[in-house]
């Protein structure tokens, strides 16, 4: 069943043998636990990090030495084995003593036994194969295989690079892996939320032991990893499964590395001794040598808020959010509250979440829009940053007044539009910089307003866009209808704010999720049925069959989604008539679809009509008119 080579492997000789050699020729005794190879690796120990060489002077045993390596090692008395083992080092004696361990272990098996084991280890054992350098790399690569190489992804050689290869200190090294470990830990609904990281200053180097940090999961690590890298870089990341990315990331951290070490590295005092983070720096007459920016710092500062602030976003923990926490929800019982400034604050907080909950919608439904997730942490982790440091109102309503806004939009522009993925990173990058050199100025966000050619593109996209030909459509309709339904309630509902409910998409209150559903039913209506009286032309049919103007978003608790159950959403009610489905939109709480009640005829006028008024409220929506200072 395996062809064995000799010296392939002594302990699986010893399974397909056994102990007495049952399979094999009897040449070689069982005594012979080493050759004069081996006995030679044995006796002459090599420090690969020092390159000095213990053993005998002549670095060769005695003739008495050599002639116990044909005796077999149980039959050795205890002053011959000392004589024999006495040169071997403290790691290679621990070796020594794992395989004489296995050894005895397998002379209690059958013959069935040991080939039981051998079916195990070829099904479920996976070994990693290298010779390392040095070994300080043998240490980096074992130590990074904390799922022990067997599911082992890009991000897990990564950990071994900024726990080991880029941290100095051993007692830091083992800190930042445990800590990696325990924020790519699973995520139990069970458990309690950690405390999350505080945002710290770049060139914070306090050795205070920070809280344990919340588990998130292994898979937004590594996408938290590929977006900031995206962002620090400006460069797209591709994600292949081959272990490129690694290197991006390195590059990355090499360039956090370049950029926090380098203000007082590349200055010079007077005699112009260099004063870096790495140097000897005058203090007061005295040399006082300054911990550089390393590794752990990397992970503390780029890696783990990024992944916490990932994992917040996509499960939509909004009030996670130390900028969102600060303001309380709206009590809708007393909405008899005169501030001014907290009637203000209360109507930013529940503007802000239908911003948030319309873009966690689009990125993770819609591919065309996945890029805008790089701008949209980078936005996360700025404004979380701004409010731990204590910044003033005017910095914290430009990220929630200017840049918010025009992150939707423009995500909002790539969903519908759907440019190609060089032209969306283009933007990306572009819309980076912009926020870059607004707060490094204090400029404002003038540039990165939608132009005119974008707003006409998108709104063309959207008259032309088949939103019901496809899942990701139905998803992008689902969000903008949402986020528009949200928008008329919000304008409706005055000082009172909205309910939590609404704010977050449940307008219903069950905990159900809403969907978009054909109003003109998507099947081919049988003949002689009210739907083939009122759309005769196939042609009109099949142009505005998928239109948003012939979709309406219907709650949970609609009586055709509970009669669909199981049943994709979109055709949710697909044989039901006019009359039926107005009596269940008058009942809807969404306002754009328990309007509909009031039409008598669902016909191809009544959905343009329809389209033309999704079209006009995309200006009060998301502030598309554009003023002559603009342009």
């Amino acid at each position: 069943r395996i062809e064995l080579r000799k010296r392939d492997n002594v302990v699986l000789e010893r399974i397909l043998r056994g102990p007495s050699g049952e399979e094999g020729d009897g040449e070689e005794g069982e005594g012979e636990w080493l050759d004069d190879d081996e006995d030679d690796d044995a006796n002459t120990n090599v420090d690969d990090d020092k390159g000095d060489v213990r053993g005998k002077e002549d670095g060769k045993p005695t003739e008495n030495e050599r002639a116990l390596d044909h005796i077999p090692l149980h039959q050795l008395t205890p002053t011959q084995k000392q004589s024999l083992l006495s040169h071997l080092s403290p790691t290679n004696h621990r070796i020594l003593d794992n395989f004489l361990h296995l050894s005895s272990r397998l002379e209690l098996l059958t013959t069935r036994e040991r080939l039981r084991l051998l079916d195990y280890m070829v099904e479920r054992v996976h070994l990693l194969v290298c010779i390392p350098e040095t070994s300080r790399i043998a240490r980096n690569i074992v130590m990074a295989q904390g799922r022990k190489g067997m599911d082992n992804e890009p991000v897990d050689d990564f950990k071994g690079l900024v726990c080991f290869r880029y941290t100095l200190e051993e007692e830091d090294m083992y800190q930042t892996f445990d800590r990696w470990d325990a924020l790519a830990a699973e995520p139990s609904a069970d458990a309690p939320p950690a405390s999350p990281p505080r945002p710290r200053s770049p060139h914070d180097v306090t050795n205070d032991a920070p809280p344990p940090p919340m588990p998130v999961g292994r898979d937004v690590v590594s996408s938290a990893c590929l977006l900031r890298a995206s962002a620090a870089l400006r460069t797209k990341i591709r994600s292949r499964g081959g272990g490129d990315e690694v290197y991006e990331w390195e590059r990355w951290l090499r360039h956090e590395l370049w950029l926090r070490n380098r203000p007082a590295s590349t200055a010079k005092d007077d005699d112009g001794v260099g004063s870096g983070a790495a140097e000897q720096r005058r203090d007061g007459g005295s040399s006082v040598h300054v911990r550089p920016w390393q590794g752990n710092d990397f992970f503390g500062q780029c890696i783990e808020p990024a992944a916490v602030a990932l994992y917040k976003f996509r499960n939509g923990s909004w009030d996670d959010f130390a900028f969102l926490s600060a303001v309380p929800p709206n009590d809708r019982k007393n909405s008899s509250n005169t501030n001014t400034a907290v009637r203000q604050s209360h109507h930013l907080r529940e503007e802000t979440l239908m911003r948030l909950n319309f873009l966690r919608d689009i990125i993770s439904g819609v591919p065309s829009a996945k890029e805008a997730e790089i701008v949209l942490l980078e936005w996360l982790l700025r404004i979380e940053a701004s409010h731990h440091d204590g910044s003033d109102d005017d910095v914290l309503s430009t990220y929630l007044e200017e840049y918010l806004p025009r992150i939707e939009t423009w995500t909002l522009w790539m969903a519908v539009t759907r440019p190609s993925p060089m032209k969306r990173h283009a933007h990306c990058f572009a819309f980076l910089d912009v926020m870059d050199d607004a707060d490094a100025v204090g400029g404002g966000v003038s540039s990165i307003r939608a132009s005119p050619e974008d707003v006409r593109d998108l709104k063309e996209g959207m008259d032309r866009y088949d939103f019901g030909a496809s899942a990701a459509g139905k998803r992008l309709a689902t969000a903008i209808l949402k986020r528009m339904n949200a928008h008329l309630i919000f304008e409706s509902v005055g000082p009172k704010g909205l309910s939590e409910e609404v704010l977050y998409g449940d307008v219903d209150g069950k905990g159900g999720v809403s969907a978009v559903e054909f109003i003109l039913p998507s099947k081919q209506p049988a003949k002689g049925s009210e739907w083939d009286a009122t759309w005769s032309d196939d042609e009109l049919r099949d142009e505005w069959m998928n239109r948003i103007g012939n979709l309406a978003l219907v709650s949970s608790s609609s009586s055709s989604r509970r009669r669909a159950k199981g049943k994709n959403a979109a055709v949710a009610g697909e044989g039901s008539s006019w009359e039926a489905k107005k009596k269940r939109y008058k009942k809807e709480s969404w306002p754009m679809t328990s309007r509909l009640h009031e039409i008598d005829e669902w016909n191809w006028e009544q959905v343009k009509e329809q389209q033309r008024d999704i079209l006009s409220m995309m200006d009060q929506v998301w502030s598309m008119n554009t003023t002559g200072a603009d342009k």
